[in-house]
């Protein structure tokens, strides 16, 4: 089973809110200052990824896509030279797309692998799962496997409902003795980021921007190994703390 834990403008800049549904907004800036960016396969990918985390649907907006976008790649643009920590770390959801974790109660658990559960049928069409990736174990989790990508946080939600369904979660991603590469967040209304130098395996430093007034900067540095928490550290920390509810700020 594979499960892992964790111990959690072009002419538009961000300024992220939230409604009661978590929805983000932005609003125009008209500065003509505002560089054409120029964006790769895999900063759209980043960008997906980001706005999925965040806006807390099945599938986030093309509006919210976009901004997430320009936010991150701005942010680059402005100081990518300076640090190159910003250049060399992508964004790593806290769970696998796609995928949830389900554990179902002895009897259903029988029904499921012997291909006869008819919960899915309680389910609209496109929410059923498109595959089995692993069917229930002696625990009776099983792991389900989704062709579109799927915000896994809600459909866990809606599953739990389901008759026989015991729990029902993320497919956790995670690094063995590691952390995460940038940790996203909203600090008074606008985008903020904690980058992590060296994530993968031994942390060394935490980089934190934050925007201001729709501008891009550098807070400050707090290296692991030889320095006391900067007095910034319990802002940027949040945004840290916030990734292991597995959903946006």
């Amino acid at each position: 089973m594979r499960k892992f834990f964790i111990i959690p403008i072009i002419i538009i800049l961000i300024l992220f809110s939230y409604s009661c549904e978590k929805t983000p907004t932005s609003s125009l800036n008209t500065n003509n200052d505002f560089p054409l960016l120029e964006y790769s396969a895999e900063d759209s990918a980043e960008a997906f990824n980001i706005a999925l985390w965040f806006e807390g649907n099945y599938l986030p907006s093309d509006s919210t896509i976009r901004n997430c976008l320009f936010n991150i790649n701005y942010l680059r643009y402005v100081l990518g030279d300076s640090f190159p920590v910003l250049n060399e770390n992508r964004f790593n959801a806290p769970w696998v797309i796609g995928e949830i974790l389900v554990g179902f109660d002895d009897t259903t658990a029988i029904l499921v692998n012997n291909h006869q559960y008819d919960g899915w049928n309680l389910l609209e069409q496109h929410l059923r799962p498109d595959t089995i990736l692993e069917y229930p174990d002696r625990l009776g989790i099983a792991l389900l496997g989704f062709d579109e990508p799927y915000n896994p946080l809600i459909l866990s939600m809606v599953y739990n409902n389901l008759p026989g369904v015991e729990f029902s979660e993320p497919n956790h991603s995670g690094f063995v003795g590691g952390t995460f590469p940038i940790f996203p967040g909203l600090t008074d209304g606008e985008m903020s980021y904690v980058f992590v130098e060296h994530y993968s395996y031994f942390p060394r430093a935490y980089y934190y921007f934050k925007y201001i007034e729709n501008d891009p900067y550098f807070i400050g540095v707090r290296d692991l190994y030889n320095q006391e928490d900067p007095d910034w550290w319990s802002e940027a920390e949040k945004n840290i703390q916030q990734f292991s509810s597995w959903h946006g700020p």
